[in-house]
């Protein structure tokens, strides 16, 4: 029986060795189970078994992601061609699936996580370019028109600023019709809804705000400063130029770890209110570049004076 190798050295895409093409499911979760054998460790807090402890945690959402950028795509037979961008990276997870299904691949993330030479090997040995950026200075380091479509999942809720100008971004890189893959909590998910109702904060605990300026814990950028409802992710993404073509919502969570009741329940409320799910997807492609004249100063931005009006 032939098999298809799941690893990858600088360059090369699995799917181009023999057998078939594997499963975006089969792809995701085995690139997790690398970190077990060759950790990151990103803060070098000695945090690496809770690294892959987080990447199990949200492994269904990104098989979801790259089962869904695969079908996107699935039409376009040179997937090399195809010129992707994830913004948030983080550990590489989805950008390493991507690219081990043939894709061409560029990735972001905060300098605190880049700069950590175990990451940049892992992605340089798949053939992975990987920037730097501080979205908070809202430049991107491309040039217009430079990606097929920007991935961009449980980024935006972390934005401690106004997004707008990093959307604006993200369009200006984008080519005409590029798709713009967007995921992030559900402001308005049963959750929330239930801890309003009992009179309950639904934002981040303050705790969290102790544990992100603590120097021993992983929290750097962990807290969820705002998240959305679909209707206001497509008024932004609108207004700034994009065409919304599809939106969802999803659960994180795995049925083989609820329990019976609990999955069932989840199954008549959600398929009553699908708003009661606590994740969203938004699809957009770029229709136009509108032109905005956004205000920057001290007051509201982190961006260089040079461009400040």
């Amino acid at each position: 029986m032939a098999t298809t190798n799941l690893s990858s050295t600088a360059g090369v895409s699995p799917t181009t060795l023999s057998g078939p093409a594997p499963s975006p499911e089969t792809i995701v979760d085995a690139t997790i189970e690398e970190y077990r054998s060759d950790p990151i460790d990103v803060l070098n807090l000695s945090d690496a078994e809770g690294e892959l402890k987080y990447l199990r945690m949200l492994q269904s959402s990104y098989e979801r992601t790259v089962r869904d950028l695969a079908s996107h795509f699935a039409a376009m037979p040179k997937k090399e061609e195809i010129h992707l961008f994830e913004i948030g990276a983080y550990l590489g997870v989805v950008s390493v699936s991507l690219r081990k299904l043939g894709f061409k691949v560029t990735a972001t993330d905060l300098p605190e996580f880049v700069n950590n030479p175990r990451l940049q090997r892992r992605y340089a040995g798949f053939g992975i370019e990987l920037v730097a950026v501080n979205l908070r200075h809202y430049t991107l380091p491309f040039p217009d028109h430079h990606f097929d479509a920007v991935v961009m999942c449980e980024v935006l809720e972390h934005l401690n600023f106004n997004p707008l100008p990093v959307l604006y971004e993200i369009n200006r890189v984008l080519k005409p019709g590029g798709l713009l893959y967007l995921a992030l909590p559900n402001l308005v998910c049963l959750r929330n809804r239930v801890a309003m109702l009992r009179g309950k904060s639904m934002l981040a605990p303050i705790k969290e705000y102790f544990f992100q300026l603590d120097r021993n814990a992983n929290m750097l950028v962990g807290i969820h400063w705002r998240e959305y409802t679909t209707a206001e992710v497509r008024l932004m993404l609108e207004r700034l130029g994009f065409s919304v073509t599809r939106q969802f919502f999803f659960d994180l969570s795995n049925p083989v770890n609820d329990r019976f009741l609990l999955t069932a329940a989840k199954k008549i409320l959600y398929g009553a209110v699908p708003s009661f799910r606590p994740n969203q997807v938004t699809f957009a492609v770029k229709a136009s570049r509108p032109q905005f004249d956004f205000h920057f100063c001290d007051a509201n931005s982190f961006i260089d004076s040079s461009r400040r009006s």
